[in-house]
């Protein structure tokens, strides 16, 4: 591939698979000797400390509603969207430096303009249209945008579905992190198949596995004390913690059992209040998040990744690669292709206790193999999707 000017786009640098698989990319293509710009709509987040030096790092200046609103009408209207319908006043934050990012293209002329997440990808095109420079957009989806719908539920995001399939069209190409969710993406953006492309998430299995080796002092993981079942990800209506403590609940019955689960978010009052309502006190715990979860996923007995829906969730795969046994729910999408259809761990129907609790069980009860589940990650490795981003940019 030919040394070029590339751009990527953020929102921020929160703890997320999306932001940390962009800054992989980042990283990769500037060691690979292509000048990068990360480009944030706010320079904060706990991964602003794993910044690539390599990088040049820009925050976009956030611009007056009236100027913001003058060019979204420049650009949508012409073209059938109607942006008085969209609730401008409620239109998320990265919409307010759409004049700064087109300034940006403008003057930098970029070859490549890449960006994630949904509100992120409209922005990145509507600036593409806006700019005189031939700046080619590619925008990447994390999730299963049809499980997402309805969950947009008011103001601006309500509008979401008909601009996606309105736009998305429009960049020059479009990457999904798995099959399903290049399938739901397809469908839902009226795309064809060979319009999108499946790159998948990625993994450091090396540098898991050392942070997965410092030391970590918990009276649960001393010698001779209860296995420890362990989910990890953001206490959302998404990550569906409670069918976890349900499951955990029936097991917990007739066998000596710990459950830590590690994240923060709106659902941690409705959890706190079932451990309660089962009587689960001191046997099931929800410390917050740890910057350092990987200590854990090489500790526990059983990692669970109970989802409704994913896009391709990087937990699992560095669940993986500190050696875990794993159970999944199969939902849409991306356990199903990570675990390879259930060779690598248990995949249970979304949302069902008792097959969770009874997958569980079997995981407890079996044989694992620590350096099975770790080279499976390394399938997965950044060298390997790397290649994949450049190959792809490349055509």
């Amino acid at each position: 591939m030919p040394r070029r000017h590339i751009a990527l786009l953020l929102r921020d640098l929160r703890v997320g698979g999306a932001e940390r698989t962009l800054l992989r990319l980042a990283e990769g293509l500037a060691e690979d000797g292509h000048r990068v710009d990360l480009l944030l709509v706010r320079r904060r987040g706990p991964l602003v400390a794993e910044l690539p030096p390599k990088v040049r790092v820009l925050e976009l200046p956030r611009s007056s509603p009236r100027k913001t609103r003058i060019q979204l009408r420049r650009v949508l209207q012409p073209r059938g969207t109607d942006l008085l319908r969209l609730g401008f006043q409620k239109l998320p934050r990265v919409l307010s430096c759409l004049p700064a990012l087109t300034d940006y293209l403008d003057e930098e002329r970029p070859a490549l303009l890449i960006t994630t997440l949904t509100t992120n990808n409209l922005a990145a095109i509507w600036a593409g249209m806006s700019t005189v420079a031939a700046t080619r957009v590619v925008i990447r989806e994390a999730i299963s945008l049809s499980q997402q719908v309805p969950a947009w539920s008011s103001g601006y995001e309500t509008w979401l579905p008909a601009l996606i399939r309105r736009w998305y069209p429009e960049a020059s190409a479009v990457v999904a992190n798995s099959a399903g969710s290049a399938a739901d993406l397809q469908e839902l953006a009226g795309l064809s198949s060979d319009q999108v492309a499946v790159i998948p998430n990625s993994v450091d299995v090396d540098q898991l596995l050392e942070l997965a080796s410092q030391p970590l002092s918990h009276a649960w993981l001393s010698k001779g004390r209860a296995p420890v079942i362990l989910g990890v990800g953001r206490l959302e209506a998404q990550k569906d913690f409670g069918t976890l403590i349900g499951a955990f609940s029936r097991l917990q019955r007739n066998r000596d059992l710990r459950l830590m689960i590690l994240g923060e978010g709106s659902q941690r009052e409705a959890l706190e209040a079932q451990v309660r309502t089962l009587r689960l006190e001191g046997r099931v715990a929800l410390p917050g998040a740890d910057t350092n979860p990987y200590r854990w996923m090489g500790r526990a007995r059983v990692f669970v990744l109970p989802s409704r829906f994913e896009g391709s969730p990087n937990v699992l795969l560095e669940a993986l690669a500190c050696g875990a046994s794993a159970v999944a729910t199969d939902c849409p999408s991306g356990p199903r292709e990570i675990l390879d259809d259930g060779r690598f761990g248990r995949l249970v129907p979304v949302g069902d206790e008792l097959a969770m609790a009874a997958a569980i069980e079997a995981a407890l009860d079996a044989e694992h193999s620590s350096k099975r589940s770790t080279d499976r990650a390394r399938v997965f490795s950044h060298d390997t999707a790397l290649r994949r981003y450049l190959a792809f940019l490349d055509a």
